[in-house]
Parts: C-alpha cells; structure tokens; sequence
C-alpha cells in the first residue's frame, strides 16, 4: 500500500490497531509504505519457535533389572527409585518391570531453554531398589549423569532357594535344640544379605536365600549353650554336602550352689530323715536329670540350714547352719551334719523361714558370676513371721544384719539376680504367696514327707531351673 500523505498515515494507524504494522520511506518516490500484516498469521510464524523454545523435555532413569546366575532378566521384580530432581523436589515411586526386565523413571521434566542454558540437571541422592519374590533386595547407588539420556543402570538379583538347617547339642548329636535363634548371612557380589529363623520343636528353621551367592555363615545361639557358627560356605557345599547344614552348639558347664533351708519343728521329723536318705544319691541323681536336659554338671556344693522359731525359747537351737561341702568329694562329712538335726518343738506358728533364707543370701558365694547358679530349696509346713516382729518382741540368738522388711528382703534376693533360684515347699500362706510373684522362683504345696516321689519331683524342678 502506498500514501502519499502524512495525514492518510494516522488515519490507517488508527484503523489498524489490530495488526502489525511496518512503516519504511522510500527517499526515490518521496512517500511512505506501510505494510500492514494480520496478527494472526505473525502468532502462526511465532507458534513453531515458541514450542521449540517451551515445549517439555523429559528426563529418566531407566533401570534393567538380570539374574545373577544366568545371563537372563527378571520380570517380575518390582523397583523402588528414590531421588532429588533439579527442582529440589524428593521422588519416591516404585514400578513394576515388563517382560524385558526394564522400567524407567521420569527424573526431570524441564523445557528446551533451559537445556541450552545448562543441559545437565542430573538427579540427586539416587538410591534404586529392586525386590523380587518379596525376599531379596539389590541397592544401587549410581552418579548422576549416567542415570540420564538413554542410559540404563543395570541391577542383579537373585531368584531364592530355601535351605534348611539343623541345631544340635554338641555333646549328643541326637539332642536336638527348639527356639534357637539362627542368622545366615550371605554375599551377592558387593550386596550382603541376613535372614533370621528360629528352630522348631524338631530343631530345624528354613531360611529363603538367593539361588547364587558368594559365600555364607550360619550363627546360632540358645541360653544354655555357647554360640557357635559355620564359616565361609559356599554353593558348592549346600549341593554336594547338606549334612554341613547341621550345626553343633556346645552346652554350658555350670557350677551349682545348693543351700537347703529345712523346717526343723516336730512336725517335720519325717521330711528331715527323708532328706537325711537322700544325701548320698543327691549328686547322682541331679547329674542325670540335667544330662536328659541336655544341661552339665561342673561342680556342686551344698549346705544345709535348719531353722525353728527365734520368738520360742524352747525353740533350740532356733537356727542351725553347715558350711558349704563339695559333692561328692563331701558327701560323707555332709551327711554326718545333717545326723546332728533333730525336729523337735515347734507346735505354733508362723516359723522363722524367712531368716533362714536371708542367712542363705549372704553366704560366701564362689566369685565368678558365669555359668553359675545358687539354688535354694525350703521345705516347711507353717508360715513365717515378719521380719518386722522383731523390733516388738523377744527374740532368741536372732541373726545379725536381718533385713527391716520384706521390700528389703526383695532388694537382696534381686541382687542375686539372674542367677539365683528359689523353689518353696510350703503352704500357700504369707509369705510364700508372695514370694511365688518374685522372679525365678517357684512354689509347689507341702504335701507332707519328702518320699522318692517328692524328691524326685525335686530333683526335676531344680534341673529345669537352672
């Protein structure tokens, strides 16, 4: 269009606020031209360098994911991806695999003037995961740059096997162990792998583990017996040799300390010659019962404390105490100690009983504390008084150093804790009821004497105490 009039210009300017507009002088021709373009069809020039300039480009992670024992992939494994993008934003999101074993993950999404300006936006604190079988797990820590732009990260896993292991004494082979805690600990390459079991009652635990791995060791433990374990096995020694799967766990030798607290009134004359008779079988007797436990014997002591009533002077002596003898090498020397106990008044109650055993809780103890164990046993038929009879009332040849109460005689008994038993044969009566709440120790009912039946009965609940 050509004007050869300024005015004409404004005019057009005016009419053609909806275009764009370029307005030139032709110095030859002496005039104007303006070329007056719709706006419309500059956007459509503009809308291809706009999406150039705008659109979205995306970023991934793309994660394969092979088996480690032949060159295969997986497909039915499942892959967690943590990350920070460039936005600082934290991912988290998990993706199942296809068929070839591969996923991806979006890491960045960001326009293409930002890739001109700095091209690498790589993820951040790259953490990928891959559970297959919902066992085993692979973590892959990768830098940046190689997470992105086609490049995959190639996890290993495993498919699983389930082994099973045995766990015996060592001492008898045949004396399988329930409740013993197992943990096998294998290699995959650089990823270390534990899985936890505990045996049943036929001393077997299966535990899944990888199809292939590097090296393996199996610990167990069990109270009762030193830890133990087996070294380095590898895949070979499962195939070709699964008795190496049974592992033998050695029992502790225990040191036993016996005080054995009797009720010496009249009405015990019975029980006393009971325990009298026992004596000399007494070692024996408890050694086998432990053995069936699969428990041993290092060494056993025993004394014996007799008690009557400090509050009845016709009580005497109202406390009688042997040292400790060592069995069976004592037996003999035990036994003339017990001869001197007579059972003799008595009559009323309640008894001494609790003196007697806090005469037992300061005996002179062996000094190591391992694998050892002080067991007392009190037989009575009465209940006791309270120790805090005696501030009130005449007491006769009442011990020195008496606990003021009961919370005080609890105080001593936990500080011979947790290798101290008590087993009661007495009534259900204060303070033996009480007592039975108190940690490790047990109450079984005075049924009278202390025939064979009870004293095996005895010799039981002492061995499966300690």
């Amino acid at each position: 269009m050509r004007i050869f009039t300024k005015n004409i210009y404004t005019e057009i300017t005016n009419k053609s606020r909806n275009s764009l507009k370029k307005i030139s002088f032709n110095p030859e021709s002496d005039y104007y031209e303006i070329k007056i373009v719709p706006r419309k069809l500059l956007l459509l020039w503009f809308l291809p360098l706009l999406l150039i300039v705008f659109i979205p480009i995306n970023e991934y992670i793309y994660v394969q994911v092979k088996e480690s024992c032949v060159d295969s992939t997986i497909s039915n494994a499942s892959i967690r991806a943590r990350f920070v993008n460039y936005k600082d934003q934290k991912i988290d999101e998990t993706k199942t695999v296809g068929k070839n074993g591969k996923t991806k993950f979006l890491a960045n999404r960001k326009p293409i003037w930002q890739f001109i300006l700095k091209p690498q936006h790589p993820p951040r604190q790259v953490q990928l995961d891959a559970v297959v079988f919902d066992t085993l797990q692979l973590s892959k820590n990768d830098d940046l740059n190689k997470l992105i732009h086609e490049k995959t990260v190639f996890g290993v896993v495993s498919s699983t096997q389930t082994i099973k292991i045995k766990i015996v004494s060592k001492n008898n082979p045949d004396f399988v162990l329930p409740e013993a805690q197992v943990k096998v600990t294998y290699n995959l390459g650089s990823i270390t792998y534990q899985v936890s079991s505990i045996t049943d009652s036929s001393g077997y635990c299966s535990c899944k583990i990888a199809t292939c791995f590097d090296s393996m060791r199996i610990l167990a433990e069990k109270d009762g017996y030193f830890s133990d374990s087996l070294q380095k096995i590898v895949q070979t020694d499962i195939q070709n040799n699964p008795e190496k799967l049974m592992l033998a766990l050695q029992p502790f030798q225990y040191q036993l300390d016996f005080i054995f607290c009797i009720d010496a009134t009249g009405s015990m004359g019975n029980l006393i010659n009971d325990v009298k008779k026992n004596t000399q079988s007494f070692n024996t007797d408890l050694k086998n019962e432990m053995q069936k436990l699969d428990k041993h014997v290092q060494s056993i002591r025993v004394r014996a404390i007799a008690f009557k009533d400090f509050y009845d002077v016709d009580s005497k002596p109202q406390i009688f105490i042997t040292p400790f003898f060592s069995l069976p090498a004592d037996s003999t020397l035990y036994k003339k100690q017990l001869e001197t106990i007579r059972a003799s008044a008595g009559g009323d109650t309640p008894e001494s009983g609790l003196e007697a055993l806090a005469v037992g809780f300061a005996s002179e103890w062996l000094k190591s504390e391992q694998h050892y164990r002080k067991v007392f046993v009190l037989w009575t038929d009465a209940a006791a008084h309270k120790f805090e009879r005696f501030k009130t009332y005449n007491a006769y040849n009442y011990p020195p150093d008496m606990p003021q109460n009961l919370e005080q005689f609890k105080m001593q008994w936990d500080s011979l804790q947790p290798n101290a038993r008590i087993i009661l044969y007495a009534p259900v009566e204060y303070p033996w009821n009480l007592l039975k709440s108190w940690p490790n120790t047990m109450l079984l009912e005075k049924k009278g004497g202390f025939n064979s039946e009870e004293y095996m009965e005895t010799i039981k609940a002492i061995a499966l105490s300690i």
